[in-house]
């Protein structure tokens, strides 16, 4: 006890009177004491006497008990108005109702058996002496506080221990009791109380006899768990059950392993005390291991597949029948085998690596290897492996030799077809729905530059186009979508044309998966194609340049031949004369555009011969100089040798004068031509220009100038009959037509280079002759001039003016002339003077009746008679009409009276042998 800190710590004297008082009041306090001194022993007694039965009172809590005796201390001090109490423990404060601090307080600690709990605390709420009883009762009463603490905390500290064992018991999943020598359940968790389908409580005093009267579990285990404890309590000895069945009211069986311990138990000696785990899930397990271990057995001993089981030096252990079917051993031989006998020695190095890997990874298959069966014969397995434990291995084996046999003839076959296929110029590709490349050709992969594996997984939209999506009509995609073929043309930057055709490609069920796609480059077959129709297009114009040149062959020979009577006779006045000229010159130059229309149909047939490049030029330059004026330069360019080529030289140099004319025209101003030969390059020779199969060895002749050039349109179009880019009336169009007539029926090619501004080059490749004696020359053949004709000429003409026209000349020449404008009425003619006419002159195609089958009946007629044809249609229309046996005595028209007067005369000389034909 300590007074409080805020007063003096003088110590006082204890007297009846209290603490401090003075020292005369001695007679006052005696004459008070002897009554109320009683009186505070009692107030005193009752206080101590009040706590006691408080703290007896099992009804109250440890705190309702500190408090009420915390409100039964001010009434025992001498001034109870103004007293007031605390009891401290610990955190926890009890005060009474009017406690507040003050300066006038008694503190006495609480101490328990384990040391200081807390605190007793009396004080006034003013200045008043406290008596050396009241101290002594204070010390009292907190002896007492710590004697109900520490038996309270015990108390709790019981309750709590049994709390938490008893949720530790229940808490377990095993199955806890105690039972006492007669076998009743002195303690059961919850475990126990679910199977018994009870209470922990309920079976309290109860054995498990009483149980199976309630029908919560056989009679016969009950009666058998009792005499099992029986035992344990009187031995003394703990037993422990692996296996102790349990079945339920509802019939459900469980399983449990029991420990049963003998235990002394305070006031009921030796008991029992049972620990049960229920196993019956486990036990499950094992009877299903136990099934499934014999129903595996079952399966590997009916498994097709070889069964092994080896120890870790791959020796056999065990094996099933179809491992003795496939190794031709019994499992007696077998089980002292290794897998080292059963492999040939040349693939033992790879059984063993396999059988390794089993080792070290735990499990490997799925990788053929080679056994020996006992009869020798070499197999395929394909093992699965799997390691069991460290000495015992498991394998599955499959004898895939038929398969291995198979897969090499399918990569045979594959490598067959992809041989096929790399062999192939089209560019081939197998492609996934996502238009991925699963297999490219060879030619695919020359045209992407890469290999094939680089290739494999690349889209073909970006190897090919370079862009991040389909094209927008590609084929392929659009064959994936309908599952049917489908093609395009397209044309690439470069100018080739390609033909893409995707057809897709199902699998077994019939679904699309992918298409092929094959790629082939066409520009040779569209540039074929474009010849050929230039070639139809410029037949169809022969064609009809034949028919009208026919015509208008005998037109210009009825113009040219009554303007030359008119000049040989003198019967045109002097200032007409120079008209009859022009009239003249019309006609020429009407026959040279027939020529030129003829050559460019290739219905005029040439006349070839050896032909000498070098002087051909040459002699061409020296007629050059008065088509080009003088600002224009004009050089020979020729190579060394003689050059020699196969060709009709005059049409060759009515070709080089209309190329020197288009270049003339190309330069207005003036600039610069250029004509060459030499000996081409076989490297140089554009073969796919040649409508046939190009020549070996060739010469070039070439005619360049430096004019205005053509773009790619007037270039492409410059052969086309009629085409020209001069102002109407200044040009034909058949200039170049002619050029290309000409040197296509020669069996050669011509070429033509031209860029706007930079002036254009014609090239034309001939066959290369042999340098030789030249037959004939570059001049025409000079008509003899012969002298007047007699005898009597039968002509037959359907053209009324042509055939006017021939017998004028005919008579003005001294000849007797008979004249018939149809074949029949000459026939007739022939029966009445057959033996008065000496030449039939008739033309080749009239209406009615050919002149060559006129010529055989007459020939039947008079078998002597001379015959002299003329025609004004070109070789290919007299072959088409089966006319073309006529190659010596005809006259193309339009021919001049010296002509025709030179024929006859040669004709009448010749002695009568009957060659019409």
């Amino acid at each position: 006890m300590s007074p409080d800190p805020t007063k003096s710590s003088t110590p006082r004297p204890r007297t009846p009177l209290g603490r401090g008082a003075p020292a005369d009041a001695g007679a006052e306090a005696g004459t008070v004491s002897s009554g109320g001194e009683l009186a505070e022993r009692v107030k005193e007694l009752n206080c101590l006497f009040e706590i006691s039965r408080i703290s007896q009172d099992p009804s109250l809590s440890c705190r309702e008990v500190l408090q009420r005796i915390t409100d039964c201390l001010p009434p025992a001090w001498a001034c109870p108005d103004l007293a007031c109490a605390r009891i401290t423990i610990g955190d926890a404060e009890y005060r009474t109702a009017n406690f507040r601090r003050t300066p006038w307080v008694l503190t006495v600690p609480v101490a328990g058996p384990a040391g200081p709990l807390g605190t007793v605390e009396v004080g006034y709420l003013a200045e008043k002496p406290f008596l050396a009883e009241e101290e002594r009762l204070l010390e009292a009463v907190a002896a007492r506080v710590g004697q109900i603490v520490a038996q309270q905390r015990a108390t709790e500290a019981l309750r709590d221990s049994e709390r938490i064992l008893r949720e530790v018991v229940d808490a377990s999943p095993a199955c806890i009791v105690v039972k006492d020598r007669a076998g009743r359940f002195v303690l059961a968790n919850k475990a126990v109380a679910e199977l018994y389908g009870t209470s922990p409580d309920a079976m309290i005093g109860r054995t498990d006899r009483d149980f199976a009267r309630q029908r919560r579990l056989k009679a016969a285990e009950a009666e058998a768990f009792m005499a099992a404890d029986r035992e344990v309590v009187r031995s003394g000895r703990a037993e422990a059950i692996s296996e102790e069945p349990f079945t339920r009211g509802g019939g459900e069986l469980r399983w449990f392993q029991t420990i049963k311990t003998p235990i002394e138990l305070a006031g009921r000696g030796r008991c029992l005390l049972g620990v049960a785990m229920d196993i019956t899930e486990r036990k499950r397990a094992e009877e299903a291991l136990r099934e499934s271990e014999r129903k595996f057995r079952s399966y590997v001993e009916s498994c097709p597949e070889g069964v092994f089981v080896t120890d870790a030096d791959g020796r056999y252990l065990d094996v099933n029948p179809a491992a003795c079917r496939m190794t031709g051993y019994d499992r007696a031989e077998l089980l002292g085998m290794s897998i080292a006998e059963m492999v040939p020695a040349a693939a033992h190095p790879e059984a063993m690596r396999h059988f390794g890997r089993v080792k070290a990874e735990g499990s490997a298959g799925g990788e053929p290897v080679p056994f020996r069966r006992k009869d020798g014969a070499r197999r395929w397995w394909s093992v699965d492996a799997v390691r069991l434990d460290d000495n015992r291995f498991l394998g599955f084996c499959r004898d895939v030799t038929d398969l291995k046999r198979a897969e090499e003839a399918l990569r045979n076959a594959a490598l067959e077809r992809q041989t096929i296929l790399d062999t192939q110029p089209q560019i081939v590709s197998l492609q996934n729905r996502d238009l991925e490349i699963v297999w490219p050709n060879r030619a695919a992969c020359e045209s992407a530059g890469m290999s094939r594996q680089d290739l494999i997984g690349r889209h073909c939209y970006e190897t090919w186009e370079g862009s991040d999506g389909p094209c927008p009509d590609c084929p392929v995609a659009e064959a994936i979508a309908a599952g049917e073929p489908r093609e395009v043309e397209r044309q690439t930057p470069d100018g080739r044309r390609w033909h893409v055709r995707g057809a897709p490609v199902r699998n077994e069920a019939g679904e699309v998966v992918g298409a092929i796609e094959v790629t082939e480059d066409i520009t040779r077959r569209h540039q074929l194609a474009e010849q050929l129709r230039q070639a139809q297009k410029m037949d169809a114009v022969g064609q009809l340049a034949g028919g009208v040149a026919h015509d208008f062959r005998n037109q210009l020979q009825v113009i040219a031949g009554f303007a030359s009577m008119l000049r040989r006779r003198g019967l045109v006045a002097e200032e007409g004369r120079g008209d009859l000229e022009e009239v003249l010159a019309a006609a020429e130059r009407s026959t040279r555009l027939t020529d030129q229309l003829l050559a460019f149909s290739r219905q005029e047939a040439l006349r070839p011969e050896r032909v000498v490049l070098r002087d051909a030029i040459r002699d061409l330059q020296r007629s050059l100089a008065p088509m080009f004026g003088e600002d224009t330069e004009v050089r020979v360019d020729l190579g060394r040798g003689p050059l020699c080529a196969e060709m009709d030289s005059v049409q060759l140099q009515q070709a080089l004068i209309n190329l020197c004319l288009n270049a003339r025209d190309a330069m207005p101003t003036g600039g610069r031509l250029v004509i060459g030969a030499d000996s081409a390059d076989p490297d140089d020779v554009p073969v796919d220009a040649f409508e046939k199969a190009a020549p070996g060895k060739c010469v070039v002749i070439s005619v360049r100038d430096s004019g205005a050039g053509m773009d790619e349109r007037t270039r492409s179009r410059a052969f086309e009959p009629f085409f020209t880019t001069k102002d109407v009336g200044k040009g034909t169009g058949l200039g170049l037509a002619m050029v290309y007539g000409f040197v296509t029926q020669s069996g050669g090619a011509i070429t033509c280079e031209s860029e706007p501004g930079e002036g254009t080059t014609f090239r034309m490749y001939f066959p290369a002759a042999a340098a030789g004696p030249e037959r004939g020359g570059g001049a025409g053949r000079e008509v003899e001039r012969l002298t007047r004709g007699a005898g009597r000429i039968l002509l037959v003409e359907d053209d009324e003016a042509v055939r006017r026209l021939l017998g004028q000349e005919l008579i003005e020449a001294g000849y007797e002339v008979l004249q018939s404008g149809r074949p029949v009425e000459a026939l007739e003619v022939l029966r009445g003077e057959a033996g008065r006419v000496d030449v039939l002159v008739t033309d080749v195609v009239m209406p009615g009746m050919s002149g060559l089958d006129l010529a055989g009946k007459a020939a039947e007629l008079r078998p002597d008679l001379k015959i002299l044809y003329m025609s004004g249609y070109a070789d290919d229309e007299l072959r088409r009409r089966r006319l073309d046996g006529l190659r010596t005595d005809i006259l193309e028209k339009p021919f001049g009276p010296e002509q025709l007067l030179a024929k006859l005369s040669e004709i009448t000389r010749r002695p009568a042998a009957g060659d019409h034909a």
